[in-house]
């Protein structure tokens, strides 16, 4: 047997949790499929319901279909007139333009979550009428955009025919199991990530802007970056975008150039020595630093029964060095390496 939640008062559907003693005193209780009077059940050892005067049959499923759409269109004509926001929350695929102009750099920073004012466009809406050969069961029209549709078709056991899902209509699929499906349409939200909603025939756009600003720790793309300074020294380093820039910019008076796509010139099946001097051959800087010399070595010692990697040492001159003592070193010879551009 089915128990009421929803009924019509004063033309307008109201929820039995709602229902108060004046207005069972003063006004009048409608069905919602058959538009007969009912009464609001609201003490006794039963819960809150609305029941028929007169025995009425109807399933569960017409009754939670019926509700749903009214509620849906009560809701949405209300935000509507009252210039209330019904958002759609949607994914898109985040690029990010932060840093664009210093580095030519376009971040790609995965999926988020968009949220727009579906009223802004769609600001009219019919039940149950014919568009081309459906009959959907609501629809989001426009008047700013008239060839803009939107479907909104509520599931309680029957989902919409293939024929529709592939019509290339923008469709809604709200499937609705009780009556507390039925009230979280008054949130005036719909998300990709509820799990009753579903969406068909909406497109996964990339949307461009600077999305590191929103958060507290600002860009957090990680890379390689290389930084020619104009005494002839040099620094390959390799850590978040955002701090790197901050370091290039304090000492930006100091560096000649800077390469911030160090990437795409690194073969995985070489060690970071290697790929540095290939970076260095071909761009053709003739640089030096100690780690890059045949002569680098570290000085070792066992620790706890572990041998551990201390300072860097010259083999030529048996003495600890700073790698850029290699800049006016005699003795400093390239690391005999084969170099392959990738």
């Amino acid at each position: 047997m089915v128990k009421y939640s929803w009924a019509k008062y004063n033309n307008k559907i109201v929820h039995i949790n709602d229902v108060t003693i004046e207005m069972r005193k003063n006004g009048s209780f409608f069905n919602l499929i058959s538009n007969k009077k009912m009464t609001a059940y609201l003490e006794g050892k039963f819960k809150p319901h609305f029941h028929h005067l007169n025995k009425v049959n109807f399933s569960n499923e017409t009754y939670l279909h019926e509700a749903a759409k009214e509620v849906f269109k009560e809701t949405y004509l209300d935000a509507v007139e009252n210039k209330v926001p019904f958002y759609l929350e949607y994914p898109i695929k985040a690029v990010c333009d932060r840093h664009f102009k210093q580095t030519d750099i376009f971040c790609n920073i995965g999926t988020r979550t968009e949220a727009y004012d579906l009223t802004k466009t769609f600001d009219k809406i019919k039940v149950e009428e014919g568009f081309d050969e459906f009959k959907p069961d609501i629809q989001l029209l426009s008047t700013k955009k008239p060839t803009e549709v939107i479907f909104i078709e509520i599931v309680v056991t029957h989902k919409s025919t293939s024929k529709k899902l592939n019509s290339r209509n923008k469709i809604i699929e709200i499937t609705i199991k009780n009556d507390s499906d039925v009230i979280g349409l008054k949130n005036k939200r719909l998300s990709f990530e509820q799990n009753n909603t579903e969406f068909y025939n909406f497109k996964l756009n990339s949307t461009t802007r600077d999305f590191c600003s929103l958060t507290k720790k600002g860009c957090r793309e990680y890379r390689k970056v290389f930084i020619l300074n104009k005494n002839g020294s040099y620094e390959f380093t390799e850590y978040y975008l955002e701090s790197i820039l901050a370091e290039i910019y304090s000492n930006q008076e100091n560096i000649k150039f800077v390469d911030y796509h160090l990437d795409k010139f690194y073969n995985e099946r070489k060690t970071e020595s290697e790929n540095q001097i290939e970076y260095l051959n071909y761009r053709n800087i003739q640089i030096r630093e100690c780690e890059l010399c045949r002569y680098a070595g570290y000085s070792r010692r066992r620790i706890n029964k572990k041998e551990v990697r201390l300072s860097l040492f010259c083999k030529f001159k048996k003495e600890l060095i700073q790698s850029e003592n290699a800049l006016s070193c005699e003795y400093f010879r390239t690391k005999d390496i084969k170099t392959e551009h990738s």
